[in-house]
């Protein structure tokens, strides 16, 4: 069904044509075809897809790795309402991937994703706004590294396990199919 609606530039099922392929769901894993649907699913304008061919760019996971490529594709999903890309963006900006480090603008999307229900965002922003205070912002930077990797993993991570995997997969894996983080949708329409 998702090949179908594929042929028919549904970017939707294009991203989760992309994500059974990244996975190896109910078709053989090729995550080279799944990055080029993803991309195709981006070109359609496809918020899901951005954050999944990101989360590529960022491990190098089928493709070569550049940061600034996973920010842009992170900050294009945000502006579309990406959950996902609200707090992947954030991310960035926190460790300076992609752009430069800049926590006034990691609190305000650590803080947008979590007004948007996002549970690792609400942990990372209660922490981080605890002991930064406005003045400090654009002078604080390592001394608060810790606190993403203490926050719990969200069940979406849980069920995908999507960077832990690709990283092992890029360090043990060269020209091997590799497994990143992928978000499927579910259409609205009938």
């Amino acid at each position: 069904m998702y090949e179908k609606a594929a042929e028919q530039s549904d970017s939707c099922a294009v991203n989760n044509l992309a994500a059974a392929y990244m996975t190896g769901t109910s078709i053989k894993k090729d995550i080279k075809t799944a990055v080029k649907l993803f991309d195709k699913a981006v070109k359609l304008g496809d918020n899901f897809a951005m954050v999944n061919l990101a989360d590529c760019y960022l491990v190098g996971n089928g493709i070569r790795k550049n940061d600034k490529k996973a920010f842009d594709l992170y900050q294009k999903a945000a502006q579309k309402g990406n959950i996902d890309g609200m707090k992947s963006l954030a991310d960035c900006y926190y460790k300076g991937t992609g752009t430069a480090q800049d926590i006034n603008s990691a609190l305000k999307y650590y803080k947008m994703a979590a007004d948007n229900g996002d549970i690792e965002a609400q942990s990372i922003y209660t922490d981080l706004s605890s002991k930064v205070t406005p003045k400090k912002h654009e002078t604080v930077k390592a001394d608060i590294s810790d606190t993403a990797k203490v926050v719990k993993k969200s069940s979406l991570d849980d069920k995908f396990k999507p960077r832990e995997e690709a990283a092992k997969n890029t360090e043990k894996e060269q020209g091997e199919n590799k497994t990143p983080e992928i978000s499927t949708q579910q259409s609205a329409r009938s």
